[in-house]
């Protein structure tokens, strides 16, 4: 793995991971509305576009900017490339690059949501957690609920449901539609929800 910190003027963050892409969306874009509790936070705007990898192959990328007042906006730009795992993140001051191996692995964040539209073309089983704001690595399992009922905004959809076991560290519950598109992101212990402006 390197890392690197640079001064910077703007935020921008890069992750890139190996993962199976059938499932994800060729174009998405949206808005993610933060809240903890009932009380609103923040809001992630996001596009994920498929794209030709350097060297081959395909590579999915996922574009955000986050917001959650104070704080500055936070830029965050994401690839999942055939070959590497890699992390950019910037905040006005600051930035922060990563590089991890490919395979079956996940980015985690508590609050960069879009990067786990990823789940939606991982396979079930073991995968490794990735968290480049501390540098910690992971093992967690990820699990297939099928189909199930939750509240979007003000009415309830039936959506595919995932489920990211990270033992003693929470589990992070992950709601899809039907064509792959990220709706919804959980994180129970942390009374953390991101839904989708629809």
């Amino acid at each position: 793995m390197r890392a690197v910190r640079i001064a910077a003027t703007c935020g921008w963050g890069l992750l890139i991971a190996s993962a199976a892409l059938a499932q994800v969306p060729n174009q998405d874009h949206g808005v993610l509305l933060v809240r903890r509790g009932t009380a609103a936070i923040g809001r992630e705007e996001f596009t994920i576009a498929r794209i030709q990898a350097p060297g081959g192959g395909t590579a999915v990328t996922i574009s955000s900017i986050n917001r959650y007042p104070p704080t500055p906006a936070r830029r965050t730009f994401v690839r999942f490339g055939p070959r590497r795992l890699t992390v950019r993140l910037e905040t006005p001051s600051t930035e922060v690059a990563r590089e991890y191996p490919a395979g079956a692995s996940l980015v985690a964040d508590d609050s960069v949501f879009a990067v786990y539209a990823m789940a939606a073309s991982t396979p079930t089983g073991q995968i490794r957690l990735y968290y480049p704001r501390s540098g910690e690595r992971g093992v967690a399992r990820l699990h297939d609920r099928g189909m199930a009922e939750t509240s979007i905004g003000e009415g309830q959809r039936t959506l595919h449901h995932l489920v990211i076991d990270r033992g003693g560290n929470g589990e992070i519950h992950l709601w899809f539609d039907p064509e792959g598109r990220l709706m919804k992101v959980g994180l129970p212990s942390q009374q953390l929800v991101a839904e989708r402006e629809i």
